[in-house]
């Protein structure tokens, strides 16, 4: 993401604090309460990748190890199902503050080894990155119309992967079987809302979290497409 993106999301975000009087009067006046809670839940996809230099370094360590091995063949799942839950709290119609828990999925490298002679498979391994934040964002909103409005969302995430590995015949390059690596990250998004009715949004948005790697000290990117409903009382 480039300055130029994170510089308008934060504007965004960060809009209502120059409104807030305005905006309270004008939810008044159109008989929506100034202030309230809202309760949500949304699903959708998730794109990442496990780090390259990780990828690498495993498998050049394993293919040493694996009898009449002498080339891999890797294989990247980079997508995955996601959901996220959160509750959120309006100032005013420019802005609110939202805490959650998103489940971004799984991440996953399947190491084929080979013989380049028979290229038959003489061993694998299997590594799966599983991926969870909690966060706490400032959202901000730009009415487009009655029911259409623009959204920006700034805030930070406290983000765990949970690495899962076997393979064989292989011996594990790691001292156990999994690793977990946690770290807090600002996060970012961008999306759109649809006003059902005065109870009721309709949400579809992208957000990016920073995710730790546990076996080096690169990061990586997790994107995620949410389409959620929320609930305001």
């Amino acid at each position: 993401m480039n300055k130029h993106a994170v510089a308008g999301m934060v504007s965004l975000a960060l809009a209502g604090t120059a409104q807030a009087a305005a905006a309270q009067d004008s939810a008044a006046k159109a008989g929506d309460p100034a202030y309230s809670w809202y309760i949500g839940a949304g699903f959708g996809q998730t794109f990442a990748s496990i780090p390259d230099q990780t990828v690498d370094g495993i498998d050049s360590a394993l293919v040493s190890q694996v009898p009449n091995a002498t080339f891999s063949v890797i294989n990247k799942d980079k997508h995955s199902a996601g959901v996220k839950l959160f509750v959120g709290y309006t100032f005013n119609p420019y802005l609110a503050v939202e805490g959650g828990y998103a489940d971004l999925g799984d991440s996953t490298a399947n190491m084929d080894f080979r013989n380049d002679v028979t290229l038959q498979s003489v061993g694998w391994f299997n590594l799966q990155y599983n991926m969870t934040a909690v966060f706490i964002d400032a959202v901000g909103s730009l009415p487009m119309s009655e029911k259409w409005s623009l959204i920006g969302r700034v805030g930070v995430s406290y983000n765990r992967v949970h690495v899962d590995f076997d393979g064989s015949p292989l011996t594990a390059v790691v001292s156990s079987n999994d690793s977990t690596e946690t770290k807090v990250n600002a996060k970012f998004g961008a999306g759109v809302d649809y006003k059902l009715n005065p109870a009721f949004t309709a949400r579809a948005e992208w957000e990016r979290y920073k995710m730790p790697d546990p076996f080096s000290d690169e990061q990586f990117n997790v994107d995620t497409a949410t389409l959620s409903l929320l609930y305001r009382f």
